[in-house]
């Protein structure tokens, strides 16, 4: 059986978050993809692109506001700047696309 990769499971909860999480709690999404990522890597299922957002996409979004360099994650920063959950996890989805264009030279979907 072929896992669901990252982008189409981002790309599903962008349709309907709550399905996903259950309320808007940025936090929550945070460890539901961390817990998704987790779970590809004890399978030996993940994949590079996977590795390279789990690797990546904090620095990004740090980047993307300019944030100190202090040891947060991204749901953290995009709390922090966008000053609620349902804005922060918004935002994140429109972060996401970019950055994965940026990364990878094409859309996430």
């Amino acid at each position: 059986m072929k896992k669901m990769p990252l982008n189409k499971l981002i790309k599903n909860m962008e349709i309907n978050p709550l399905r996903y999480i259950g309320e808007y709690d940025i936090e929550k999404l945070s460890i539901f993809i961390t817990a998704f990522l987790y779970g590809k890597d004890v399978s030996q299922t993940m994949t590079t692109r996977e590795k390279i957002f789990r690797e990546k996409f904090s620095f990004w979004v740090r980047d993307y506001y300019n944030a100190p360099e202090i040891s947060v994650g991204w749901a953290d920063i995009l709390y922090f700047y966008e000053g609620l959950h349902k804005p922060a996890i918004e935002t994140f989805f429109e972060l996401y696309k970019q950055w994965y264009q940026e990364e990878f030279g094409e859309d996430a979907w």
